[in-house]
C-alpha cells in the first residue's frame, strides 16, 4: 500500500474529486454524490473508496475525542480491471441516506477549556500498491439541519404546565404557569405563557413577573463534564396582582435578534453524547414585600428548521412542583 501520502487530489497519474449535490441537507434526506476520477497513467490500485461521516468532535487540551453518528463507506474499487487502473475518465455516483434523528451541524462551542462541534463531510481516497505513487484524497463538507415539521404536527401538541405554591408569614401564593402547546414556536411567533395566580390568602401584592430565557451548555469528555449556564434574554410583565385576589395574566415574548443579539442564529437544543445544550424559561413573581424566592421553570427544546431564517421551540412537559 502506498506510503507517500498528502491531502492532494492530483498526481502525475490521476486526479480525483468528490461532489455532493447540495451543501445543506435535512436529517432524513438522501445525499446524492459523484466521484470523478481522471487517470492519465495506469497504476496498480490498492484502495479506492468514499467515506461519508460526521459527529461530535471534542477537545480538552491535547486530548481529541470523536463520537461519530454517521459513518458510511462506499467501495469504488470495482471499476478497476485486474488490479490496475487504466487511463480514462470515470464518474461514479453514490447515495447515502441520513437518519431522521441525525443531530444538526453545530459551530465551535467553548466551555471551561473544552471545545465541541458537530461536523459532517465526504472524503474520497485512492491508494496504490506502488509506494512511489502518492495517495490521493479530497474532502468536501456539508451541513445538516433538523427537518421542518408539518402543519399536522403543530396541531397535535399538548398543553404544558407547571405550578408553584409558596407559604410564608405573608400568606400563601399559588401560581400555575401554562403554555398553550408543547410543540413548535417559530421565530416570529410569540412564546406565550398564561399565569393563573391565586393570592386570596396573601397579605402582599405581586408587582410584576420577571421571565428569563436561559441556556445550559454541557460538554462531556473522558475527563468528565463541564457546564456553563447563561441568560439569553429577559423581560417583565406590566400587570400586577393585588393581595387577596385571583387573576389570570397573559405574557408573551418574541425572541428576536435585538434581544438575543449574536447568539440568535445558534439557538438550538443539542442532545448528543458529548455535547448537550438545553433551554429553560423561568418565571418569577416579584412582591412589594420580601418573600422567599419563587420560580416556575418551563423546559424547551429549541431547534433550527430547514428554513435557515426560522427556529422552532418544542416544550417538554415539566413536573408540577416548585423549583
Amino acid at each position: 500500500m502506498g506510503q507517500s501520502s498528502s491531502n492532494s487530489n492530483t498526481s502525475p497519474y490521476a486526479t480525483v474529486t468528490i461532489q455532493c449535490d447540495r451543501e445543506l441537507y435535512c436529517a432524513g434526506e438522501i445525499i446524492h454524490g459523484t466521484v470523478v476520477l481522471n487517470v492519465t497513467q495506469s497504476f496498480p490500485l490498492a484502495t479506492f473508496a468514499a467515506v461519508v461521516e460526521g459527529g461530535e468532535i471534542l477537545r480538552r487540551g491535547s486530548l481529541l475525542e470523536k463520537n461519530m453518528v454517521l459513518s458510511e463507506t462506499i467501495p469504488l474499487k470495482q471499476i478497476c480491471i485486474s488490479g490496475v487502473m487504466q487511463p480514462g475518465k470515470y464518474e461514479i455516483p453514490f447515495q447515502v441516506p441520513l437518519a431522521i434523528d441525525l443531530p444538526a451541524t453545530t459551530p465551535l462551542l467553548k466551555c471551561e477549556g473544552v471545545t465541541g462541534e458537530i461536523q459532517y463531510g465526504a472524503t474520497v481516497k485512492i491508494e496504490s500498491i506502488d509506494s512511489t505513487i502518492p495517495t490521493l484524497t479530497q474532502s468536501v463538507g456539508f451541513t445538516v439541519k433538523q427537518p421542518l415539521l408539518y402543519e399536522k404536527d403543530l396541531r397535535a401538541q399538548l398543553e404544558n404546565a407547571i405550578s408553584s405554591c409558596l407559604c410564608s408569614a405573608k400568606g400563601i401564593s399559588s401560581i400555575v404557569a401554562t403554555m398553550p402547546k408543547s410543540g413548535v414556536y417559530y421565530r416570529e411567533e410569540p412564546l406565550a405563557v398564561k399565569l393563573n395566580v391565586d393570592s386570596s390568602a396573601l397579605k402582599t401584592d405581586i408587582l410584576y413577573f420577571r421571565a428569563r430565557l436561559l441556556e445550559t451548555l454541557t460538554l462531556v469528555t473522558s475527563g468528565g463534564p463541564v457546564e456553563m449556564k447563561s441568560e439569553i434574554c429577559n423581560w417583565k410583565t406590566n400587570e400586577a396582582v393585588k393581595r387577596r385576589t385571583k387573576a389570570e395574566l397573559q405574557c408573551s415574548l418574541v425572541v428576536n435578534k435585538e434581544l438575543a443579539k449574536e447568539r440568535f442564529d445558534n439557538l438550538e437544543t443539542i442532545t448528543g453524547k458529548g455535547i448537550k445544550r438545553a433551554y429553560t424559561l423561568e418565571m418569577s413573581p416579584h412582591y412589594d414585600a420580601w418573600m422567599v424566592n419563587q420560580r416556575l421553570v418551563l423546559r424547551f427544546t429549541v431547534g433550527l428548521t430547514s428554513a435557515p431564517s426560522k427556529i422552532h421551540v418544542e416544550v417538554a412537559p415539566a413536573p408540577a412542583s416548585a423549583s
